[in-house]
């Protein structure tokens, strides 16, 4: 809510008579905010990030009950407020996909926070977590380990320093926010993309593929991670001079 980060307008939205939201895009801020309170914390022994791991079922739980709760409250607020959009009156559909384009409270959009800011740093949480665990009992942290760490950091850091790019994405200009997109960001992408860094942990400190193996899937990752943020970075600047908004900052690797 506080944090600086550029103000970026999203597409016209014909539910909202052609007008443009307006969004604070700071997630890198609240990135780094984020991975230093982390990381103070458990330093300091007040709250240890092992912890996520040692109660990853708990964790879980919670988030499944707030994805349908949270998808609950939103689907009856889009009647409330009288935002409700394409509806088809059949129920299951409709709240599966959603019928509230743009749940906000004040500023904030629920949609867009869910989508970059909680989905993505659970996931790099979690990962961390289980490989600090993973030093903790066996004293190393593994090659494979250190893999996933780079991986999931890359694309969560990714997702925050772009953000000033996803106001005008389909997502968020066409896409409402029903039950499929609030469990799936609120529970299902940490709690299922961190299964690889737990899979490896739970094979013990000596599950490795070998040099040549590792050597190149390092190298693939991130040559593909350029090629990927690359052309991100350049697709937004296209769309950007279509829509008459231009960023200078370069998003592009590193």
């Amino acid at each position: 809510m506080v944090l600086p980060g550029p103000r970026v307008k999203g597409l016209s939205i014909k539910e909202e008579g052609g007008r443009q939201l307006e969004y604070r895009c700071n997630g890198l801020a609240a990135w780094y905010v984020t991975l230093l309170t982390a990381f103070l914390l458990h330093i300091s022994g007040i709250f240890r990030i092992t912890q996520i791991f040692d109660q990853f079922g708990s964790l879980m739980t919670v988030a499944i009950i707030a994805g349908d709760v949270i998808a609950v409250i939103i689907y009856i607020s889009a009647f409330y407020f009288g935002k409700a959009t394409r509806v088809s009156g059949n129920f299951i559909y409709d709240f599966f996909m959603g019928i509230y384009l743009n749940p906000r409270v004040g500023n904030l959009d629920i949609k867009m926070w869910a989508e970059i800011r909680v989905s993505w740093t659970i996931l790099f949480l979690l990962t961390v977590s289980t490989a600090v665990k993973q030093y903790e009992v066996y004293g190393v942290v593994t090659t494979p380990m250190y893999f996933m760490v780079l991986a999931h950091g890359l694309y969560a850091n990714a997702c925050q320093k772009g953000e000033e790019c996803i106001p005008t994405t389909w997502d968020i200009s066409y896409e409402c926010f029903g039950w499929m997109l609030c469990y799936w960001n609120l529970a299902g992408v940490a709690f299922v993309y961190c299964f690889q860094s737990m899979f490896i942990y739970h094979r013990g400190p000596d599950f490795d593929l070998g040099k040549p193996v590792t050597y190149a899937l390092f190298l693939t990752l991130l040559l593909a991670y350029y090629v990927w943020d690359t052309s991100n970075a350049q697709k937004n600047r296209f769309r950007m001079q279509r829509i008459g908004t231009f960023f200078e900052r370069p998003l592009a690797f590193p």
